[in-house]
């Protein structure tokens, strides 16, 4: 590039992506890149400040400010069906809704969370200011598909780790992670609120021996078919039982829960 001439945000672009990529680490190019869409987007907010208005003017004082991406961990997003919804809720609240920014920052942003088979849907997708709401249509054209969306959800729930200990982590990762996949099939329009039977049965089948028989013991009568809702309420008091018993083994060891064993009482002989 000549000295002094002008080069387009997007010819600058291309040169990063194209020589510096090929001479820098992935961390020191995703540095680099970063500070360099933070400057144009301040770049186009001073030149938008100093465009004149309409009566031919120049405005002294721009309503628009610049705000930058708020510091917290955006989600990370591989390319598994499983993820996606979550993912975009989260992206769209944080980056496309949630804060001011241009789109060449919300495309910097996006691919700086995609890996695996997301992030070669864009890899050669240049950071410029047009190619955002493109990015963003690639990957809802990719995986805003239903019936994907539809069996990953429902192998998420039939595949999820037991709780084969008495042990309270193990009963929270189990119904976080029903809860999460019966929340997106819910959004996906399933009827979710009619799946008790089945709901119960597949979470019954995943826990402990202990965590079941106080479940079976739990229930008013065998007539008396329990619902999901029930089911959760009654995981979450255990949760918190166990907690709180392991909190108490922790201050006093000696308080630790020992196996009660009941002994028949002694038969005194006859004086007879």
């Amino acid at each position: 590039m000549p000295d002094g001439s002008y080069c387009p945000p997007e010819a600058i672009d291309q040169e990063i992506n194209g020589e510096l990529k090929t001479q820098l680490d992935d961390s020191r190019f995703a540095e680099i890149e970063g500070a360099y869409c933070e400057a144009l987007g301040e770049l186009e907010d001073a030149l938008y400040n100093q465009a004149p208005s309409p009566s031919g003017t120049t405005e002294s004082v721009s309503t628009k400010t610049t705000m930058k991406l708020p510091k917290i961990e955006l989600p990370k997003f591989d390319g598994t069906f499983g993820t996606w919804l979550s993912f975009k809720d989260t992206f769209s609240t944080c980056v496309i809704n949630g804060v001011t920014l241009s789109d060449v920052q919300r495309l910097h942003y996006l691919k700086g969370c995609l890996s695996g088979d997301a992030e070669v849907l864009l890899r050669n997708l240049l950071v410029i200011d047009s190619n955002f709401k493109v990015a963003w249509d690639i990957l809802q054209q990719r995986y805003d598909n239903k019936i994907r969306l539809l069996r990953a959800y429902l192998h998420n729930i039939v595949k999820l780790p037991s709780a084969s200990a008495e042990c309270s982590t193990a009963i929270q990762k189990l119904m976080d992670g029903v809860t999460e996949s019966e929340r997106a099939l819910t959004k996906l329009g399933r009827p979710t609120e009619k799946w008790d039977d089945w709901l119960v049965y597949l979470i019954t089948e995943k826990l402990d021996t202990e965590t079941l028989k106080q479940w079976e013991l739990s229930l008013d009568s065998p007539n008396h078919i329990p619902i999901y809702k029930q089911l959760v309420q009654f995981l979450e008091k255990r949760i918190v039982g166990l907690e709180a018993v392991l909190s108490q083994c922790a201050i006093n060891p000696s308080a630790a829960i020992k196996p009660i064993i009941y002994h028949a009482p002694a038969v005194q002989e006859s004086t007879y």
